[in-house]
């Protein structure tokens, strides 16, 4: 049976064990704050800026949805995503696209617009997911077909990405 030494020790190596992991997965990236990219994240021509897991959620019964993505930058200066619109066929109802964000104040969710877009800085990250920054959809969406989005920027211009429909989940 362990003497009564023991177990304080124990107790304090495993809290220090603890410690050096959460000090490692909290850190910073090195050198500017600029991380990894994704191996599936797509170029925006030779803006320095990238773009990573799009994804399209339609809600078909109420004729929205909202699309998600990462951008990366890593241009070597500040920009700003301004503003996002979708392109459409002819004869196709048009399909509008802003940016929102999610906030939760007093306990509540509750959405706004960003007229004024998303600050990116350089070598940081824009997450745009769900109950965050978002990409919010209005009009007919087709369940499984990819919407061609472009994507405004202050600096870099406009480029186009093709945004995936998600598949349901499976009941």
């Amino acid at each position: 049976m362990p003497s009564q030494r023991f177990y304080p020790r124990l107790f304090g190596a495993a809290c220090a064990c603890l410690l050096i992991l959460l000090g490692a997965a909290c850190s910073a990236p090195e050198e500017g704050g600029a991380g990894e990219l994704p191996p599936s994240a797509e170029a925006l021509g030779e803006s320095g800026l990238w773009v990573s897991a799009p994804l399209l959620r339609p809600m078909p019964a109420m004729a929205m949805g909202a699309a998600y993505f990462t951008v990366h930058n890593r241009s070597g200066h500040d920009d700003r995503l301004l503003a996002v619109s979708v392109a459409h066929e002819a004869g196709a109802e048009p399909v509008e696209a802003s940016l929102h964000e999610t906030l939760l104040v007093d306990g509540i969710s509750r959405m706004r617009s960003r007229a004024e877009g998303f600050a990116l800085a350089d070598g940081a990250d824009l997450v745009l997911a769900r109950g965050g920054a978002h990409v919010m959809l209005s009009g007919a969406l087709a369940p499984d077909t990819p919407l061609a989005m472009t994507l405004r920027f202050e600096r870099a211009g406009a480029f186009t990405i093709t945004v995936p429909t998600a598949q349901p989940p499976q009941t």
